[in-house]
């Protein structure tokens, strides 16, 4: 990241600027980037190498992504689960309940 080598730290100041910048880094190395250490051997369509990025020699994905695919991916939000209260829970949050987590 070149705000944490240039001399001003003026982009780094707010730790969750510097903390999405890292992600953002760390998650184009894992599915954009193909080192050559993760090269399997074998001749298929005429390579003798198949080239794969970390997330594909995890499995978590079969093909290389492009940044921009990587950028406009839309993840999905995770499944609502009910808030943990003590005592008894009112009718409404029961029926949301019942609605939200079928």
């Amino acid at each position: 990241m070149s705000s944490l080598v240039r001399r001003t730290r003026a982009l780094a100041r707010e730790s969750k600027t510097l903390q999405s910048g890292m992600e953002l880094v760390g998650s184009i190395y894992n599915f954009c980037t193909e080192p050559e250490s993760l090269r399997l051997p074998g001749l298929v369509g005429g390579h003798q190498w198949l080239a794969r990025t970390p997330a594909m020699a995890s499995g978590i994905t079969d093909h290389c992504w492009s940044v921009n695919e990587l950028l406009t991916y839309k993840v999905p939000p995770p499944k609502w689960c009910p808030p943990k209260l003590r005592g008894r829970p009112s009718n409404a949050l029961k029926a949301k309940i019942a609605r939200w987590c079928q």
